[in-house]
C-alpha cells in the first residue's frame, strides 16, 4: 500500500483499508460497485482520492452522498474512528454491500442509509461528501431540506462559481477539485 504513504496511516487503518479494497474486489465479481476493466488501479485511484477529503474536512459528521462502493466514505471513516459518518447510498444491493463493510470491519462509527437523498432528514450541522454525484443537484435538494452545513465535492474542471481547493493525484497526474460550497 505505498500509495498511501502520504497519509502516515497506523498498521490497523492500513490492515483495515486492505480488507475493504479486497471485499470490493471480491463483490464487485457478482455485483458492478466500479468498472471492471483495470479494477485493482480503479480501486487505488479511489482510495487515494477518497483521502484528499481528509485536507478540507473540518468536522466530526460526514455525510457521504451516492457512496456507491463506499468511496469516499469507507476509507475515511476507517481512518477517522472518533468521526460519524453517515453513507446515503439508493442502490439497494450496494447498500448491502456496505452493511457486510459495515459489519466485518467493525466500523461502529458508519451508519447506511440506504434510500435517495431527497428523503435524508438529520438535525444539526454536517459536511456532505461526494465524489461522483452531480453536485447542482445535491446543492437544491440540501437546501430544500433545509440541512445545515459545508458540501464538499469534486468539481468538473471548468468549475469557476465555487470555491474549491486543488490537489494533484499522485497516482494518475490528474487534478482533483474539490469544492467548498456552504448550504
Amino acid at each position: 500500500m505505498e500509495f498511501l504513504k502520504k497519509w502516515n496511516l497506523s498498521q490497523r487503518e492500513q490492515e483495515n483499508l486492505y480488507k475493504f479494497l479486497n471485499l470490493v474486489r471480491e463483490v464487485n465479481r457478482r455485483i458492478n460497485l466500479v468498472s471492471k476493466k483495470n479494477t485493482d488501479k480503479i480501486i487505488k485511484n479511489l482510495t487515494y482520492e477518497s483521502l484528499l477529503f481528509l485536507e478540507v474536512l473540518k468536522g466530526d459528521r460526514i455525510v457521504d452522498i451516492g457512496s456507491g462502493a463506499g468511496f469516499p466514505g469507507i476509507p475515511l471513516a476507517i481512518i477517522r474512528q472518533k468521526w460519524d459518518f453517515i453513507l446515503i447510498e439508493r442502490n439497494k444491493k450496494k447498500a448491502e454491500f456496505l452493511r457486510k463493510v459495515r459489519r466485518e470491519l467493525g466500523l461502529n462509527n458508519v451508519r447506511i442509509f440506504d434510500g435517495d437523498l431527497a428523503n435524508f432528514r438529520e438535525n444539526g450541522v454536517f459536511e456532505f461528501i461526494s465524489r461522483g454525484a452531480g453536485y447542482e443537484e445535491i446543492m437544491k435538494i440540501l437546501r430544500k431540506n433545509n440541512l445545515k452545513g459545508i458540501l464538499y465535492a469534486v468539481l468538473h474542471q471548468k468549475e469557476t462559481k465555487y470555491k474549491f481547493k486543488t490537489f494533484k493525484n499522485e497516482l494518475t497526474g490528474k487534478t482533483i477539485k474539490i469544492g467548498i460550497m456552504e448550504i
